[in-house]
């Protein structure tokens, strides 16, 4: 019988845009680009030609990246022309993905306008923990946007998931009480309370209920739900129908605007630059920027 051999596999996917609206009539957001890697990594990319899409959509570009490659393994220099060149599985490996959409426009009547969306996480190999260490990579952006004209400021905290590039490292620092009242507004630690106001809803903005409720614990469970995003204000004057929540924003006749969604699991990052629940009159779910990634060495 042939021995086996360690070997790394490779995964990682990036897309620009995907959803799909169920009124006023059915409608598929599609997009024929996306980058996803095969189990030996490589490179894939996509552009994709700024195009309409039933008259709700559209941009003027898009573009997307999967690269799984293999590193240097470092050799001390009175070694550097004797030692024998490493092979995989000694050397590293390092997995990057990302996705970007240029002159995004949705809706029909409300206007959601976004000069640059654009996400990167980054990743090598598992240490003895057996996690990857996932990071956000510092040019992920969301810039120049506005809601019927009424703009936005979205501020992204890169260095935080870059220090707590693993959710062990996570976990761990949320033991400190500190900490945890400090990053709570992107952890999202806090019970939601059934007595708590809904935002939007004076503004007779109705929001989908979670169903199941979830745990408000950052350990208690895999996947665990969390924003890059940690400041959301109006650049100058507020729109008249929108509120600010957390890392989203609800408008009326509109619906629901989430910025920097991010699931953190013991292996794995996924992470969605810009989410959209539309509201009366149009009902439907649309994703941008939306990538994920891991791997492992296999046995």
């Amino acid at each position: 019988m042939q021995q086996m051999t360690s070997r790394f596999f490779f995964y990682g996917y990036a897309a620009a845009i995907g959803g799909h609206m169920w009124r006023p009539e059915p409608l598929d957001i599609e997009v024929e680009g996306a980058s996803a890697l095969t189990a030996a990594g490589g490179i894939s990319r996509s552009h994709i030609p700024g195009k309409s899409i039933g008259g709700f959509v559209s941009f003027r570009s898009a573009s997307t990246l999967a690269e799984g490659r293999y590193g240097r393994a470092p050799v001390p220099p009175a070694l550097a022309t004797t030692a024998p060149r490493a092979v995989p599985p000694a050397l590293p490996t390092t997995t990057t993905v990302m996705a970007e959409v240029v002159g995004l426009e949705v809706g029909r009547t409300s206007k959601l306008r976004v000069d640059l969306i654009r996400g990167i996480l980054t990743s090598t190999n598992p240490g003895v923990t057996g996690e990857p260490p996932i990071q956000l990579g510092d040019q992920t952006v969301l810039q120049g946007i506005s809601i019927d004209g009424h703009e936005l400021r979205v501020s992204i905290d890169h260095a935080f998931y870059q220090r707590y590039d693993t959710k062990s490292k996570l976990v761990a620092a949320c033991e400190d009480p500190a900490f945890v009242k400090r990053y709570e507004p992107m952890l999202m630690l806090s019970p939601s309370g059934g007595a708590a106001p809904v935002p939007g809803a004076a503004l007779g903005i109705a929001t989908r209920p979670a169903s199941p409720v979830a745990p408000p614990s950052l350990s208690c469970k895999d996947l665990t739900y969390a924003t890059v995003v940690n400041g959301i204000s109006w650049a100058s004057s507020a729109h008249p129908n929108g509120r600010i929540s957390g890392h989203s924003l609800f408008v009326k006749d509109f619906g629901t605007i989430f910025f920097g969604e991010i699931l953190v699991g013991a292996n794995t990052r996924r992470l969605s630059m810009l989410r959209v629940e539309f509201g009366s009159p149009d009902e439907g779910d649309m994703d941008v920027c939306a990538m994920g990634k891991n791997g492992a060495w296999v046995p």
